[in-house]
């Protein structure tokens, strides 16, 4: 088998029925993977030591931060930085994740939404500070047996008022993210993200939007062509949804939309504004950029897996996950445990910053041990 050696990339591919696995090599244990950009077309790595996958990033101008949130199975965690290259991370919970995170320029406070394991269920939780870095559990979900997650939140200075989303239909608000109101509509809806425009609250699903202009009355929306959005944001004035498929549309009054046609069938998962250019991050390391919002150029690059994207401080900052394993032996530990059939070979190789693991037969890989693993 020859031997490849990738530098900064992380994919698994099936080339002449051989199974290849590209592990980047970091200092310690597993990790995030952050890409900042001043241009948004040029991407630099860091490599910070982060053990979750990054589910969102905002910058708040007046505090010169950005702050991420994510999180795993087993903790919560929030991450602070200045300049998108040096990074401070602390757990706020075990058990649970968190989804999305903003901040209210009025009360000066931050509020994250997410998750919390409670046995084989999920309970939703809010999270609020003052600065970013100490945080206080302000309100949880009732121990149940249903999966209950929150996955976005917003804050309207028009109204006041923060909204919270999540699944079975969930709506919440808050006027100063302490207490907070059950709204939960009578649809059966699954909300992934929330934004708002002057007054206007926009929450979206998968294939519509709800509207609100005071946060307790909704109302559906029609169908979005294409459908499989999995989030949306305010970039400029203009609220764009992305999705599954490479789907995105645009709206400027979240009732009427208009799908564009972007050039690709890969996933989006977020969209930023900055520097008059729209930015859209998305799976297999393409990116999207815009002048308008409206046309969209395709770019191929080293941008693998980035669930989320700000800008701030006069730069993109493109967050998502990326598996790291610094000790071979795991990697040789891994194949140990496999049971190869007679015609199949494995080879190691330490390449700078990767491990290559190949194998001719693809029936061992299982799901299981790519998502361990490899993280997709």
């Amino acid at each position: 088998l020859a031997v490849l050696r990738r530098k900064k990339m992380f994919k698994t591919r099936l080339l002449s029925g051989i199974v290849m696995v590209i592990i980047l090599i970091a200092t310690v244990g597993y990790g995030g993977n952050i890409l900042i950009s001043e241009q948004g077309t040029v991407w630099e790595r860091t490599k910070p030591d982060i053990y979750a996958t990054i589910q969102d990033v905002i910058y708040v101008e007046s505090l010169n931060k950005f702050v991420a949130v994510g999180g795993s199975l087993t903790q919560s965690e929030i991450m602070i930085s200045t300049d998108g290259v040096s990074w401070t991370t602390t757990i706020i919970s075990q058990g649970g994740g968190l989804r999305a995170v903003t901040y209210s320029e009025d009360l000066e406070l931050f509020v994250a939404v997410g998750y919390k394991m409670q046995g084989t269920y999920y309970r939703w939780v809010i999270y609020t500070s003052t600065d970013g870095t100490t945080w206080t559990l302000a309100q949880q979900g009732a121990t149940g047996t249903t999966q209950d997650e929150l996955n976005g939140v917003t804050y309207s200075e028009d109204l006041e008022l923060f909204v919270a989303v999540g699944n079975e239909s969930m709506i919440l608000t808050s006027e100063d993210g302490n207490t907070w109101t059950d709204r939960t509509i009578s649809d059966s809806a699954y909300f992934y993200a929330v934004a708002c425009k002057d007054n206007l609250l926009v929450a979206m699903t998968n294939n519509r939007a709800y509207t609100s202009q005071d946060g307790t009355t909704w109302t559906r929306q029609s169908l979005i062509t294409g459908g499989n959005f999995w989030y949306m944001r305010n970039c400029n004035g203009l609220f764009i949804a992305v999705g599954e498929d490479g789907v995105l549309a645009t709206s400027e009054n979240g009732i009427n939309w208009t799908s564009r046609n972007i050039g690709t069938d890969k996933a989006l998962y977020d969209v930023a504004y900055g520097n008059n250019l729209f930015i859209a991050v998305g799976a297999s390391g393409i990116f999207l950029t815009s002048t308008d919002g409206i046309t969209w150029i395709l770019n191929e690059g080293d941008i693998y897996y980035s669930p989320c994207v700000a800008y701030g401080n006069n730069m993109f900052v493109a967050m998502g996950r990326t598996i790291l394993n610094s000790y071979i032996a795991e990697a040789e530990n891994i194949i140990s445990q496999l049971t190869p059939q007679s015609d199949m070979t494995f080879n190691l190789e330490q390449g700078e910053n990767t491990i290559l693991f190949l194998s001719e037969n693809e029936s061992n890989c299982t799901l299981t041990y790519r998502q361990k693993y490899i993280g997709v």
